[in-house]
């Protein structure tokens, strides 16, 4: 516990205090090791991947870009260039886009920000 208090530079009764709180929602167990997670939450918008949060958003976005790929293998392959492959694949750089920005966006929410030491005058 003083380690995990040492390494984000809060108290040991706040980590107590928060620890304990995990273990009476059953989100963590105490072992002979340490604590370890007993159950992984579900978040909103995200998957677990090899124990790593995904936003959905960002697998969205490799469909349209797995389309786009398709589609420019298809016009090489081919040959043939027209009207409808344009608008395809123009839609579908816009939604991979978009997609992959909110996707980034999601993922930069998700990270605890750093606090700044500031000193303020009473």
């Amino acid at each position: 516990m003083r380690e995990i208090a040492r390494s984000l530079g809060i108290p040991v009764s706040t980590v107590h205090y928060h620890l304990k709180r995990l273990e009476d929602l059953g989100l963590i167990v105490q072992g002979p090791e340490g604590y370890r997670v007993s159950r992984i939450m579900d978040i909103e918008g995200f998957i677990v991947i090899r124990h790593k949060l995904i936003p959905r958003l960002l697998v969205y976005s490799m469909f349209f870009l797995g389309v786009v790929l398709g589609e420019i293998f298809v016009i090489g392959y081919t040959g043939t260039l027209n009207v409808d492959r344009i608008v395809l694949i123009i839609v579908s750089l816009v939604g991979f886009l978009i997609l992959l920005i909110e996707g980034i966006n999601a993922r930069a929410r998700l990270r605890p920000r750093k606090i700044r030491n500031t000193k303020y005058k009473i």
